[in-house]
């Protein structure tokens, strides 16, 4: 009797996995700290790719991105921009997100992708490096993660 209730119990939440596209991730490195920290599990819903107005300032996402040798693998940070907002830096950091543009202000971008950062700034390879640095030789576009990047959005962590 146990051994049914058991089976019927995982095929409900196969079922339910299919329908409503929620998935479970794994924290690997403590770029979320403390929010989120190293091997910790976290829920995440799989959104679709054509409503991105599901998506806000501060929501964890997880996208998938190409890094090195290991083939495209998810990452877990922090939505700070949305394409459309207007970013500029000062002294080397991200300062401001708005909609609105600001007269005479170096370094001004208007971001067409989501500008993603890890809440532990010190150790976050994120969009700042980029943005900031220029860090990304060995992958121009690692800072640029656009909408079809996001695999989902976490619910519960």
């Amino acid at each position: 009797m146990v051994k049914y209730l058991l089976i019927v119990l995982f095929t409900m939440l196969l079922v339910i996995n299919y329908l409503f596209g929620f998935s479970i991730g794994r924290v690997s490195w403590n770029s979320m700290y403390p929010t989120l920290k190293n091997g910790d599990y976290f829920i995440y819903w799989k959104l679709p790719k054509y409503i991105p107005s599901l998506l806000d300032y501060n929501d964890i996402v997880v996208y998938s991105h190409y890094y090195d040798d290991a083939g495209k693998v998810n990452f877990v940070k922090r939505i700070i921009c949305k394409p459309g907002d207007y970013a500029y830096t000062w002294s080397n950091w991200l300062y401001k997100c708005k909609k609105k543009y600001w007269q005479n202000i170096n370094n001004m971008l208007k971001l067409e992708w989501y500008f993603l950062e890890g809440d532990n700034k010190k150790v976050s390879l994120d969009s700042r490096y980029c943005f900031s640095y220029g860090w990304c030789w060995k992958n121009p576009r690692w800072y640029e993660v656009m909408q079809n990047d996001i695999v989902g959005k976490v619910i519960f962590y």
